[in-house]
Formats: C-alpha cells, structure tokens, sequence
C-alpha cells in the first residue's frame, strides 16, 4: 500500500499555548502535511480523502468517527479501541464554551481527533467540519470546535506548504 511521512506538523495558537495552562477547546485541531510515498504519490491517491468545510451552522446532521478504548471514566461503555465505530447525530452549539459544539455520542478516550463528517455520500466522503475533541459532561456526548476562522486561517496558511 505504502507508507507516507510527516514533514510538518501544526496547531493553532489557542491550542497551542493556551491561556494560564487552559487550552481553548474551540481551536482543538492540527495539521499533519504529509510527504509523498516512495512510489511519489500523495496518500489520498491512495486512500481517498474527506473535503473540509469552514463556518457552518449548527444544527447539521453528523457522522463522527473513532477507536473508543478502554477508559475507567465511563466503564458503562465496553470499548476495546481497535474497533472503528460511528455516531450520527445533530449537533448542538455548546453555550458553556463558545465555539464549541456537542452530539449524542458515547465514544471514550481513543476516539479523540477522529472527523465529524457532514454531507457524506455512499462511501462515507464528505466534508469535515469538526473533530472528536473531549467529553464535557461525560456519558453520552462528546464535544468538538466548530471549524471557523482560525481554523480556515491555519488550513490556508499550510495547504499550500
């Protein structure tokens, strides 16, 4: 199949520094740039790859994806995190941490970074609008940034590197 790479890695600043040892949740995205393979292809010649999409209403109906494991945390949740599951639900704009939005989901730890696919066809390819990010209030829901401007700003300034 093959085997690709990093050649750069990113994150934005409110990720990256946060603020007194407090990350901000809204930002919780990076960038992985991959290289091209040893036979010069890009992996999502591959593999195929999601489109990404900024600045979304909330309220859309999402496809989330990960490797639950195992987390004392939850222990209702039976998750061996070498399982791919999925959780579809409508999202809801999260008040308590601006910038932020949540979905019915009862994936644990593992699962983090995992896409929120909106407008997916037959095969699962759509549009990333947010990732797996944290459980806020724990049981059934997990919370993930809603891709705006600093996440367009961070996609623009290395798509291009």
């Amino acid at each position: 199949m093959g085997s690709w790479k990093y050649r750069r890695v990113s994150t934005t600043p409110g990720w990256y520094y946060g603020t007194n040892g407090v990350y901000d949740f809204r930002d919780d995205v990076a960038v992985v740039l991959l290289n091209r393979d040893r036979s010069n292809r890009y992996i999502q010649d591959v593999t195929g790859s999601q489109g990404i999409i900024f600045n979304q209403y909330v309220g859309l109906k999402r496809y989330t994806f990960g490797y639950p494991a195992p987390d004392g945390r939850w222990p209702q949740y039976r998750y061996n995190g070498e399982d791919l599951i999925y959780a579809i639900a409508r999202d809801t704009y999260d008040t308590t941490k601006p910038g932020t939005m949540w979905i019915r989901s009862t994936m644990t730890g593992g699962s983090s970074g995992g896409p929120w696919i909106i407008s997916p066809n037959s095969r699962f390819f759509g549009y990333v609008n947010s990732v797996n990010s944290h459980k806020p209030y724990g049981g059934a829901q997990m919370s993930g940034p809603c891709f705006g401007n600093a996440e367009l700003q961070l996609f623009n300034t290395w798509k291009a590197a």
